[in-house]
C-alpha cells in the first residue's frame, strides 16, 4: 500500500547572492516522508541550476531570433515587389519629364536602389554582408543628400552654406553606407540647430 501511495513533491527555484556577490539560481524540492508511527518529516534537496537556467534562456533567445529572421525574410519579400513597380515607373518618368525635374527623379531612384539593398540585407539573419565598394564622387553624393533633405531644412528655417570644390572628389566606398552616414550627420546637425540657424557643409581635398 505504501508503494502505491502518491507522494507530492514541491519544486521551486529562487535567486540568491553568494559571498562573491555573484547571483546564483538555486532549485530546491521538498518531499514529505510519512513515518511508521504517524509522524512527518521532509527531505529537502538543493541544486545549483544557474548554468542550466542560462542555457535555457539562451535557447529561448535563439528561438526568438530564428522567428524574427523568418518574419524579416517575409517582410523583405513583400516589400521587394512593390519597390520593383515603383522603380520601373520612376525610370519611365526620368525619360518623360523635362530636364529641370530629372535630377530629383534620379535622386529618388538612387534612394530606391538603397532601399533595395537594405531589403536584401533584411533577408539574411546574422550574416555579414560584404560592402559594395566602387568609385564615387563625394561632392555629388553630398549634393544629392542636400537636395533630399532640402524641404525638411527649409521648414525649420535652416539655411545651408555649401563649400564644395568644383572638381570631383573621387573616393572608394559603398554608396548606400555613405548615404546613410551623411543623412545621419545632416539630420543630427539640423536637430542640434533647432530653427533659424545655418548648417555649414564643407568638403576639402586632403
Amino acid at each position: 500500500k505504501l508503494g502505491r501511495r502518491k507522494v507530492h513533491i514541491a519544486r521551486a527555484q529562487a535567486p540568491i547572492l553568494v559571498g562573491s556577490g555573484e547571483e546564483k539560481v538555486i532549485g530546491y524540492s521538498v518531499t514529505p516522508l510519512r513515518q511508521a508511527r504517524g509522524g512527518h518529516s521532509w527531505i529537502l534537496l538543493f541544486r545549483d541550476i544557474t548554468d542550466s537556467q542560462r542555457l535555457g534562456n539562451e535557447m529561448r533567445r535563439l528561438e526568438r531570433l530564428v522567428s524574427l529572421g523568418e518574419i524579416t525574410a517575409n517582410v523583405a519579400h513583400e516589400l521587394k515587389n512593390p519597390l520593383t513597380v515603383m522603380y520601373a515607373n520612376m525610370e519611365w518618368l526620368l525619360e518623360k519629364l523635362p530636364e529641370e525635374f530629372r535630377r530629383r527623379v534620379q535622386i529618388t531612384i538612387d534612394h530606391m536602389e538603397r532601399m533595395e539593398a537594405i531589403i536584401a540585407r533584411m533577408g539574411i539573419l546574422s550574416k555579414d554582408q560584404p560592402l559594395e565598394v566602387r568609385r564615387i564622387d563625394l561632392g555629388d553624393l553630398v549634393a544629392q543628400m542636400l537636395v533630399f533633405v532640402d524641404k525638411t531644412l527649409r521648414e525649420k528655417r535652416i539655411d545651408v552654406a555649401v563649400a564644395v570644390p568644383a572638381a570631383p572628389l573621387w573616393i572608394q566606398g559603398d554608396p548606400a553606407q555613405l548615404q546613410q552616414a551623411l543623412l545621419n550627420i545632416i539630420m543630427n546637425a539640423g536637430q542640434a540647430i533647432g530653427a533659424n540657424g545655418t548648417l555649414a557643409v564643407r568638403l576639402e581635398r586632403c
